[in-house]
C-alpha cells in the first residue's frame, strides 16, 4: 500500500524543525525555560527593590502648629529611615529644592496635612510612611477615648463585617492558575506556529527547495497538508510545554510562598483538566497553523513571510487580553469565536468543568475556519504565478486575481 505523501512531507518537516536550532529554541526551549527565568528574575528584582526601599533614608519636615502629641509620636517612632527636622510654615520651597522629601503640618481645621512631590519616588514613599504612622497614632487616640467612655470595642465598632471563603484549596489553586496560564498559553502556541509556518513556506522558497519538492510526483495538496500538520504539531508542543512549565513553576515556587503566608492552596487540578488542556491546545494550534500557513504561502522571502503572518499573530493574542473580564464565560456564543474559545476552555478546565456543547461548537467553528484558510492556500499553490512569483514581471497579479484565476484586463 502506497504511503500517503502528506505523511512523508510531515516527517520531513518535523525532522528539519528539530535539526534547526532556531525553531527548536522557539517552540521547545523557550516554553520550558521562560517561566523559571521570569519567576527567578521577578523575585530577585522584588527583593532588591524591597531591600533598597528599606534602606532609603527620607527627610521629613514638621511645620509649626502641628499637634505636639502627634509630633512627639512621629519623632519617637520605630521607623529609623525617617529623619525629622523643624521647618517654616511653608515647606514648599524646601521640597521643590529636594532638601525635604515630605513635610507634615497643621491643616485648616483639626488634623494635619502631608505635603510632598508625588512626581518623585522619594516623595510618594515618604508620604505613604507618614500616612501609616499618623493612622496608627489616630487609632491609639481613638482607643484611649473609647476606654475613657467605658465603651467596649464591639459596641464602638457598631458592626463587625467578616467574610468566609467557601472555595476549597483546589478551587483556589485552579483560580490562580486560570489567571496566569490561559494568556501565556495563547502567546506560546502562536509563537510555536509562527516560526514553523514561515520556515515551512517562505523559508523553503527562499532556500530554493520548494521548487524541487513540487517538481516531484507529490501532489500540492499533499505537500500543503504535510506542512500544515507540522506547523500544527509545533504549536501543540509549544502550548503543552508552556502549560507544563507554568504548572511546575507555580507549584514549586508560588505554592511554598503561599503556604508560608498561611494560605491553604493546592495546585492539583482535576483529572479532566489535562484532557481539556489537550483539546484546547489542539483547536488553537489547528486554527493558527491554518491561518499562518495560508498567510505565508505566497511569501517569497523569510522577511516577507514574517510581515504576512504578523497580523495573524497579533489577532491571535488579542482575545486573550480580555480573558479576565468578570462577565466572560464559556457558552454557546463565546465557543463560536476562534481563539477565544480555546483560551476559555483552558481557563474553565482549571477552575471547574467544561461542558460538552461548548467543546463541540468550538471544534466546529475551528474546523470551518481551518477549511476556509487551507482551501484558499491550496488554490494559491495551484497557481504557478503564486508558487513561483517572477522577479521581473512587469504586471504582478494581485491576491484576488490569483484565487479567481483572472487577469487584469480580461474583462476588456
Amino acid at each position: 500500500m502506497k504511503r500517503p505523501i502528506f505523511l512523508t512531507v510531515f516527517e520531513r518537516e518535523m525532522a528539519g524543525a528539530f535539526r534547526d536550532r532556531n525553531l527548536t529554541a522557539h517552540f521547545i526551549l523557550i516554553p520550558l525555560l521562560m517561566y523559571p527565568l521570569i519567576l527567578w528574575l521577578g523575585m530577585t528584582v522584588a527583593l532588591l527593590v524591597e531591600a533598597g526601599s528599606e534602606r532609603l533614608l527620607l527627610r521629613i519636615g514638621t511645620s509649626p502648629g502641628l499637634d505636639p502629641a502627634l509630633e512627639a509620636a512621629l519623632v519617637s517612632s520605630d521607623d529609623s529611615t525617617l529623619f525629622f527636622e523643624t521647618t517654616g510654615v511653608d515647606p514648599s520651597a524646601d521640597i521643590a529644592a529636594g532638601r525635604l522629601d515630605a513635610a507634615v503640618g497643621p491643616s485648616a481645621g483639626e488634623g494635619c496635612v502631608i505635603t510632598a512631590d508625588f512626581s518623585r519616588g522619594r516623595g510618594r514613599t515618604a508620604s505613604a510612611r507618614l500616612s501609616s504612622l499618623i493612622s496608627d497614632f489616630r487609632e491609639r487616640r481613638l482607643s484611649s477615648f473609647r476606654d475613657s467612655l467605658g465603651i467596649g470595642n464591639r459596641k464602638w465598632e457598631v458592626m463587625i463585617v467578616s467574610s468566609v471563603n467557601e472555595a476549597g484549596s483546589r478551587e483556589m489553586g485552579g483560580f490562580i492558575l486560570g489567571l496566569i496560564i490561559p494568556v501565556t498559553f495563547a502567546v506560546m502556541v502562536s509563537i510555536g506556529c509562527y516560526y514553523s509556518a514561515i520556515d515551512a513556506t517562505a523559508g523553503e522558497r527562499e532556500r530554493g527547495t520548494l521548487e524541487t519538492l513540487v517538481s516531484t510526483s507529490a501532489g500540492r495538496t499533499g505537500i500543503l497538508t504535510g506542512k500544515y500538520l507540522s506547523v500544527l504539531v509545533s504549536g501543540m508542543i509549544s502550548g503543552l510545554l508552556n502549560i507544563l512549565s507554568m504548572f511546575l513553576c507555580v507549584s514549586a515556587i508560588l505554592g511554598p510562598m503561599l503556604a508560608g503566608a498561611g494560605e491553604e492552596i493546592s495546585f492539583d487540578p482535576e483529572p479532566g483538566a489535562f484532557l481539556a488542556a489537550l483539546f484546547a491546545s489542539l483547536i488553537l494550534s489547528a486554527l493558527l497553523a491554518a491561518l499562518m500557513t495560508a498567510s505565508s504561502s505566497t511569501a517569497r522571502t523569510y522577511k516577507e513571510g514574517q510581515a504576512m503572518v504578523m497580523p495573524t499573530y497579533i489577532l491571535s493574542i488579542l482575545p486573550a487580553m480580555f480573558i479576565q473580564s468578570p462577565g466572560l464565560r464559556l457558552d454557546a456564543g463565546t465557543a463560536a469565536i476562534p481563539v477565544l474559545n480555546a483560551v476559555l476552555i483552558m481557563r474553565e478546565s482549571l477552575s471547574g468543568e467544561v461542558g460538552l456543547l461548548p467543546c463541540v461548537i468550538s471544534a466546529a467553528s475551528t474546523a470551518l475556519v481551518c477549511f476556509a484558510a487551507l482551501r484558499a492556500a491550496a488554490i494559491l499553490l495551484s497557481k504557478e504565478e503564486a508558487l513561483f512569483p517572477g522577479e521581473g514581471r512587469r504586471k504582478r497579479r494581485r491576491l484576488p486575481g490569483l484565487i479567481s484565476g483572472r487577469r487584469r484586463g480580461d474583462d476588456a
